[in-house]
């Protein structure tokens, strides 16, 4: 039986560079290791998509909202459909 697949989905934006690395670190001492790791960036603007890029991570970047519940809901829902997308069963 083969493992299910899991996307690890991280909404993010330029104020948490501080904690980046961190978090990838965190995520690579996962033993379950049939997963994906995709950030939502929805900065001001495509410097930390960048950044995210450059230490080996994927991201996609989604524009900028004034009201944060609405820079959530649309990170989250970009989230979503990767995830009916690309069949992951988590």
């Amino acid at each position: 039986m083969s493992q299910q697949k899991v996307l690890i989905g991280c909404p993010t934006y330029e104020s948490y560079e501080y904690c980046i690395q961190d978090y990838l670190n965190a995520v690579k001492t996962l033993t379950y290791k049939n997963y994906d790791l995709l950030f939502v960036d929805n900065s001001k603007t495509d410097l930390f998509a960048k950044k995210i890029q450059t230490l080996g991570a994927n991201v996609k970047r989604i524009p900028w909202h004034e009201d944060v519940k609405k820079r959530i809901e649309i990170s989250r829902n970009a989230l979503r459909v990767e995830v009916l997308k690309k069949n992951y069963d988590y």
